[in-house]
């Protein structure tokens, strides 16, 4: 089969693309939105973290000022490790016994000064022992008194603080450093700073006296330390309450508090995502239907969008539904004129004289179709040939290939007598030009008046129907080969046949286009090929003359007021009731 170069093209038949968008309209506004939301909850999250750190610092400064300020309430002699009773004793003894002076420095941190001059060892007073068991007595009841009054300070505090802390050291230590009147925690390792001091705020604003430093206990971790001044009844600060508060709450807190608003920030942008995705996926199905549309008007402009929807979408859909019905309406105008104008310059100037046959031609266009032909060509040996050809469909380009199949077959009768011949030359030159989504069908009818014999030959046409007067019933002529246009070389040439018959008095023949079987009734119902032939034998019982009025009449009675969609020929022949082409056929002998 040959390649087909194609010059005669249908307009707007180019392909649509078929490419989709590398990434959905529907993906971008998802990764837009989910990007939105997760810099929100990560902004959210940053939020809460600062809030409840905020919230952790100020129960915890709450608790630590708590703390100080009520071991500052107790005056420093109170928290003395050593009470009076005994430091007024040394002071009697310490003419008389040095090595009792150096006995309570070991053993209570009491510094006694002997008196100047005094170097020999003076006798114990009498009853020392008893007074010294009772003083020792008396400092250890002290000792474990002060260290209940500090543990009944901090321990009521701590315990009822809303805040999960622990408080790992407290202290007085005297305002130069130098003596420390009582420790909760002796071993409790040395305070390093690590950030600079603060003061605590009273609930007005106001700064108190209350100092808060950040730093770390090597052996207990991060720690805030709180101090608080005791003053004596001048008002002078002698000593400074320190307490020193955990913080490893505060930190595992805050982390579990970090890790789960990532964990809630990444479920809601999640889950937010998925909801984004299908909800754009949802609102933006009407704009694909509508892409698809578009792309489907490329091929026809005939095509309807089928977006029904009440918004924007909507709306445009409906506009271009009007905008393409006016292109079509203006384009098929413009084509309708110009098929018009093809058909009125390519159709016959008159119907031919032929002796003893009444010929006559039924041709109605429908607007927006054009693509119907008929003719009549002469034919080498006074022949006559009669032509009816149209197109796959309408259209300007089929009404133009129409008209090019007939400009052919004028052509070719000049050289081509034998009409399966004829067809073929046709076809191959054809083929060469046609569209793949254009075809022409076409019936070819050769009459010798002289005789009387026809042949036919149907190439994809509507079947001829040849009503028999002496038998008084019609037989189909049907095609014997594809349309002009599909194939060519022996594909085409072996199924083409070509029927003889020999016309008889009162014989009558239709060739007519496939539009005359796709009439429309009064209900819709279409004509058909069995109800044609016998709307044709009808027609046949009348005389010649009369042939082609009877069959307007008939079709007319089906019809009605029914619109029609396809283009109408129908081109009839019929032998006269008293001719005898015997007698012809003789006396066109005799004359040769």
């Amino acid at each position: 089969m040959t390649k087909r170069n194609a010059p005669l093209r249908a307009e707007g038949r180019e392909r649509p693309s078929g490419k989709t968008p590398a990434v959905s309209l529907a993906v971008k506004v998802s990764v837009a939105v989910t990007g939105t939301m997760a810099v929100m909850m990560l902004l959210f999250t940053w939020q809460g973290y600062e809030r409840c750190r905020g919230a952790l610092s100020d129960e915890v400064d709450s608790l630590g000022a708590a703390l100080v300020r009520s071991l500052a309430s107790v005056d420093a002699d109170s928290w003395r490790s050593s009470n009076g009773t005994l430091a007024a004793a040394a002071e009697q003894v310490r003419d008389q016994s040095p090595q009792f002076a150096v006995y309570l420095q070991e053993k209570f941190g009491i510094t006694v000064q002997p008196v100047s001059g005094s170097r020999k060892r003076a006798s114990l007073p009498e009853g020392f022992t008893e007074q010294q068991d009772r003083f020792i007595a008396e400092n250890e009841s002290v000792q474990q008194r002060n260290m209940n009054r500090l543990q009944a300070v901090t321990n009521p505090l701590v315990e009822g603080s809303p805040v999960p802390t622990e408080v790992v050291d407290a202290f007085i230590l005297s305002e130069g450093g130098g003596e420390c009147l009582i420790r909760a925690n002796p071993d409790g390792g040395t305070f390093v700073t690590t950030a600079s001091e603060r003061f605590v705020k009273a609930p007005d604003g106001s700064r108190t006296e209350t100092q808060v430093r950040q730093g770390s206990i090597e052996e207990i971790g991060d720690v805030w330390s709180y101090s608080h001044p005791l003053r004596d009844a001048e008002g002078k600060v002698t000593h400074q309450a320190y307490a020193f508060l955990s913080t490893d709450h505060i930190r595992d807190t805050l982390a579990g508090m970090w890790t789960l608003g990532f964990f809630f920030a990444g479920v809601v942008v999640v889950a937010g995502g998925i909801a984004c995705y299908l909800i754009t996926r949802f609102v933006t199905a009407p704009l694909k239907t509508l892409v698809k549309d578009v792309e489907t008007m490329k091929l026809s402009s005939l095509h309807k969008t089928h977006v029904h929807t009440d918004d924007e979408i909507g709306l445009l859909a409906r506009t271009m539904d009007a905008m393409v019905r006016r292109i079509d309406h203006a384009r098929l105008s413009h084509d309708q004129e110009m098929a018009d104008d093809v058909g009125k310059t390519l159709a016959p100037d008159a119907i031919p004289y032929i002796p003893h046959f009444h010929v006559d031609v039924l041709h109605r266009l429908i607007p927006e179709i054009g693509a119907t032909y008929y003719d009549f060509l002469d034919l080498p040996g006074n022949r006559r040939g009669f032509l009816v050809a149209q197109g796959s469909h309408g259209g300007i380009a089929a009404a133009m290939t129409v008209a090019a199949a007939g400009a052919l077959f004028r052509s070719e009768t000049h050289t081509v007598h034998d009409p399966k011949e004829l067809m073929v030359r046709v076809n191959d030159r054809l083929h060469e030009h046609l569209h793949e989504d254009i075809h022409v069908g076409a019936v070819l009818a050769v009459l010798d008046p002289s005789t009387g014999q026809l042949m036919v030959c149907n190439a994809g046409s509507l079947p001829v129907v040849i009503h028999s007067a002496k038998t008084g019933e019609p037989h189909t002529v049907t095609p014997g080969g594809s349309s002009l246009g599909v194939e060519t070389g022996s594909g085409f040439r072996d199924t083409l046949e070509i029927h003889r018959y020999q016309f008889a008095a009162g014989d009558r023949m239709v060739l007519g286009s496939r539009g005359m079987v796709s009439l429309k009734g009064a209900q819709g119902e279409l004509l058909g090929e069995d109800q044609w032939t016998e709307i044709v034998r009808s027609a046949a019982a009348g005389d010649a003359e009369s042939f082609q009025a009877s069959l307007r009449v008939a079709l007319g009675q089906f019809v009605g007021h029914a619109k029609q969609d396809h283009d109408l020929v129908a081109l009839t022949v019929a032998v006269e009731d008293t001719v005898d082409f015997a007698v012809q056929t003789k006396v066109a002998g005799n004359a040769a």
